[in-house]
């Protein structure tokens, strides 16, 4: 007999969705009514004819209704089974209309006036004569007020391992929050200011040491080399050219110095011989005096003559044999020493212009050089922050490869928590991906490099973290960090309680 969804069911249908529960699987059902309700693909061994036990669940709001009754197959429809509740219990059939009314209504969330079928007894009695309950009825009292006290007493028993566990969990755990994976990694960056020209790898392709990462576009570096080649070779032609002029200035310098010291030497000759002669002329008269050869006055006329003589020769000497054309010289030689250091000056000025283009020009090629970026090592690449063509900053991070190193955590904790926090201090690390405990413990504490990775403000720390167990985690990936109270109580507590209990 087929089921025919629109004419079986007397009672109105509803379409709000609900569930049913048949052999511990569940069911959702759109098309129901206080009699029954159509199930699609249901268990395969369910035939028509069959009575089953069902449950129904009946949202209202945040919570639901259970209702529990027997029911039988009565047809199927193209994978639908039409399903007749059977022998229902009164309170439940009352709460199943109740419900289908304020379905129709659109009053489900009024869960009080459903609660109100729900509780209520199965007793038909006149409201002004006195309730006489028979020994089931009040069995059926005494099950309620003891599932009452019953979820009370769970309820507060639950409420006071809540409290426990919420204690202990703060006595064991110092301070918790997110690290991230960090060590295994190495970061190509740009070599200068320039233009990415070309990118050779893919984000987790497997790389060799040597292999070619990237280079950076030298065009303008090549335009600009050749520039500065050519400003080195004109300012050599302008330096030989004034070497030569002051070579010719110190040629001409060095005959007017020797002209100078010819004439020098030629007066100092002559005033030698003249004072050789007075000398002698001298020692005669005071030899022929101290031989009475001749007068007194003779001899003082000649000792007086040689004494001026003497006096002129001296001042001669101090004055270096100065005449007129030696005087021409000093003065020429003096023009050309001047123009030999303007030359001098100009020279020294052009080897600097030199110097400073062969700085620029080493500056230049060691860029042309370092266009080329080649791995260092093996590993995986696991980030490109670039594309071609991109305009980069010198030392930005373009390619980052995941290697073999063994990695760390780096965690931050507060100023406040950090004075409980110890090196080589317990800690256990949680990976939702492996979903796993990780044993761990802390290496240092205010790491410069970890700091460079996290945003550590002023009042934080940040924590280095080493791994105890040789397990696989990945760069960057986000863990989650328990620091561990060191106190004998707290690893007394960590041996009783197992691991789900204190750190999911």
């Amino acid at each position: 007999m087929k089921f025919e969804v629109n004419d079986k069911r007397k009672s109105h249908r509803i379409n709000i969705p609900i569930k049913v529960i048949i052999d511990n699987a569940t069911y959702f059902v759109k098309d129901w009514s206080a009699s029954g309700l159509k199930v699609e693909y249901p268990p395969a061994d369910i035939e028509i004819g069959d009575e089953i036990s069902i449950s129904i669940i009946l949202p209202t709001g945040g919570s639901a209704i259970i209702l529990d009754s027997k029911a039988i197959v009565r047809n199927e429809y193209q994978g639908y089974y039409g399903v007749e509740f059977k022998d229902m219990d009164d309170k439940n059939n009352r709460v199943l209309r109740h419900y289908a009314t304020l379905a129709i209504e659109g009053n489900i969330n009024h869960v009080d006036d459903i609660s109100s079928d729900l509780f209520m007894t199965n007793i038909q009695t006149p409201i002004k004569e006195p309730i006489l309950l028979t020994d089931n009825e009040d069995k059926d009292i005494h099950k309620v007020f003891w599932k009452k006290v019953f979820y009370y007493i769970l309820f507060a028993m639950l409420f006071i391992v809540i409290v426990i566990y919420t204690l202990l969990y703060n006595y064991i755990i110092i301070y918790e929050d997110n690290g991230i994976v960090a060590g295994n990694d190495i970061n190509y960056k740009a070599p200068y200011n320039g233009k990415i020209k070309d990118i050779f790898v893919e984000e987790d392709q497997e790389v060799y040491e040597g292999q070619l990462f990237f280079e950076m576009d030298t065009k303008n570096e090549r335009e600009l080399l050749s520039s500065l080649i050519k400003e080195k070779n004109s300012l050599k032609k302008i330096l030989d050219s004034n070497r030569l002029i002051l070579h010719n200035i110190e040629e001409k310098l060095q005959k007017k110095k020797d002209d100078i010291k010819e004439v020098t030497e030629h007066e100092s000759q002559r005033l030698k011989l003249q004072f050789d002669l007075k000398s002698q002329n001298y020692e005669k008269a005071k030899y022929l005096y101290s031989n009475q050869l001749i007068t007194y006055p003779k001899f003082r006329n000649i000792e007086s003559d040689f004494k001026i003589f003497l006096i002129r020769y001296n001042s001669t000497i101090e004055q270096k044999y100065t005449n007129e054309s030696k005087v021409k010289l000093m003065q020429e030689i003096l023009k050309m020493n001047d123009h030999a250091l303007t030359s001098r000056n100009i020279i020294n000025g052009i080897e600097n212009s030199i110097q400073k283009n062969m700085i620029a020009i080493l500056t230049v090629q060691q860029k042309i050089n370092n266009a080329i970026v080649l791995s260092r090592g093996r590993g995986t690449v696991y980030n490109i922050a670039n594309n071609n063509g991109d305009e980069v900053r010198f030392s930005k991070d373009i390619v980052t490869i995941e290697n073999d190193e063994k990695p760390y955590i780096i965690a931050k904790v507060t100023s406040k928590k950090a004075s409980f926090i110890h090196i080589d201090g317990k800690t256990l690390i949680y990976s939702s991906r492996l979903n796993r405990l990780i044993n761990a413990r802390v290496q240092s504490l205010g790491d410069g490099d970890a700091s460079n990775k996290l945003k550590i403000k002023d009042s934080e720390v940040a924590v280095k973290i080493m791994i105890n167990a040789d397990i696989e985690v990945h760069l960057n990936e986000y863990l989650r960090v328990y620091f561990l109270n060191d106190s004998t109580l707290a690893k007394i507590i960590i041996d009783i309680l197992p691991e789900w209990m204190m750190f999911r």
